[in-house]
């Protein structure tokens, strides 16, 4: 019961440090999403609507991380723990058996372009970590066999922002898959930012909390902010890793918004966790990008006909989906085993670029390596892990990890760890059960989070 007591102290001083945080620095905080109502969530083939099931199908991706897969003979493996498992859930949550791989959602939107939160790829580094996986579906009581068709790699990020100032937030990534996808279909775009009004409805396609995709279209609209146009508030049931989930006007099936944060995921309910929900009106609501600031930011540097109305040139620097390397060497480099990016037919023959590698100089356990279980820092060389926003481990109160992979003075700590107050020790004390609690548990946290 050592886990069980770990989650149960976990939740409780979550919520401690929560409470204090706000009371002293008056600072807003980052949530991830929630239920709001009843639980809308579905698996596609539990939908009713013929064209949202192909939908699901044909365009939508679960982003994976290297250290995701087993691969053997073409067919892919996946080797994470259950929902249950991941999230320390009480009995009777929905769900529970379902794998937990995902750490993000994303949408197909040119033949070789998918759509996600800019906080889901970091950097350019995090994009060589990270896989488009299609068909990531339960069926029948089990999750749909995978082959390495399904998987594509990050070749590059096209473009990206992860800002919030001024009371505007962007947070989107335009990434460009190794190859076409072209069993797969993508998705139209509105052409414009909608005109969205209160209780306007929605259908969004992701992976909650990293399990199979699910079809939620039970989310309204709470506030369209049409005056400010970055972000609006909906009622979406959403978790960590519908971060980057494609939003829909529901009869056209356009996409129009991406799913990049709002409340608390789960609760602690004794010594297990449930999911958090809220009323159809209450807690703050969660928060999706108009999608067509990302589109644009695309077209500054990319060119697609159906996204831009550009068609691509030999030579102006982007290889566009139509262009090879033998056609166009100006723009357009040949795979090559250790250039960092999985090819699919790399798999069973380049490690370097396919699979895991520890470096020499990491000195702690082999297994926490870039293996999405939070970011250990103090091990030599700075975990893969820290480029994907995870907890950051082995370092004390008031630090975070560096460049460097050793830890360093964090500066948006809110311990004031110069000031020998009460009221600080006693934060500076809770915090310190908490990051010992976490560090116990060393369970994979999904909830990847941006500034909301």
């Amino acid at each position: 019961m050592r886990e069980a007591w770990v989650v149960a102290v976990i939740g409780v001083l979550a919520g401690v440090v929560a409470s204090a945080s706000a009371q002293a620095e008056g600072l807003e905080t980052v949530r991830q999403p929630v239920v709001y109502g009843s639980d809308d969530r579905v698996d596609p083939s539990d939908h009713p609507d013929e064209a949202i099931r192909s939908l699901a199908r044909d365009s939508i991706v679960a982003i994976m991380t290297k250290g995701a897969f087993e691969v053997a003979g073409g067919a892919v493996g996946l080797g994470g723990s259950t929902l249950a498992a991941s999230q320390g859930l009480c009995p009777g949550e929905r769900f529970a058996d379902q794998p937990a791989d995902a750490i993000c959602s994303g949408t197909l939107i040119g033949p070789d372009l998918v759509l996600t939160a800019g906080h889901c790829v970091a950097s350019e580094a995090a994009c060589g970590q990270l896989f488009a996986v299609f068909g990531y579906e339960w069926v029948n009581g089990a999750l749909a066999p995978l082959t390495t068709d399904q998987v594509f790699a990050c070749r590059r990020v096209v473009a990206r922002a992860e800002t919030h100032a001024n009371g505007r937030t962007a947070d989107y990534a335009v990434i460009q898959l190794e190859r076409q996808a072209s069993d797969y279909v993508p998705v139209n775009v509105a052409p414009s930012r909608p005109a969205l009004s209160e209780g306007d409805a929605m259908v969004m396609i992701g992976s909650p909390s990293g399990i199979p995709m699910k079809i939620d279209d039970g989310g309204r609209v709470r506030d369209a902010r049409q005056s400010v146009g970055d972000v609006l508030v909906a009622t979406t049931d959403s978790f960590g890793g519908n971060s980057g989930s494609g939003v829909f006007l529901p009869d056209s099936l356009e996409l129009f918004g991406v799913l990049i944060s709002g409340e608390t995921d789960y609760v602690s309910s004794g010594n297990c966790n449930v999911v958090n929900v809220c009323s159809a009106s209450g807690c703050e609501g969660e928060n999706i990008l108009y999608a067509r600031a990302a589109i644009d930011a695309f077209c500054d540097v990319g060119t697609d006909l159906a996204l831009c109305g550009t068609a691509s040139t030999c030579g102006d620097g982007y290889c566009a989906y139509d262009e090879t390397p033998s056609g166009c060497a100006a723009d357009c480099a040949a795979p090559v085993c250790g250039d960092g990016t999985c090819s699919r037919d790399e798999w069973e023959s380049c490690d370097a670029d396919c699979t895991i590698q520890v470096p020499s100089g990491w000195t702690c356990d082999r297994s926490y390596y870039g293996t999405f279980d939070g970011c250990d820092c103090g091990c030599g060389v700075l975990d893969p892990d820290c480029d994907f926003g995870q907890e950051v481990l082995n370092c004390g109160i008031g630090e975070t990890c560096g460049g460097d992979g050793t830890c360093v003075a964090d500066p948006f700590s809110l311990c004031d760890c110069t000031t020998d107050s009460r009221a600080n020790r006693a934060g500076a004390f809770t915090l310190a059960l908490l990051v010992l609690a976490a560090a116990t548990l060393r369970r994979r946290r999904w909830g990847l989070v941006s500034a909301s």
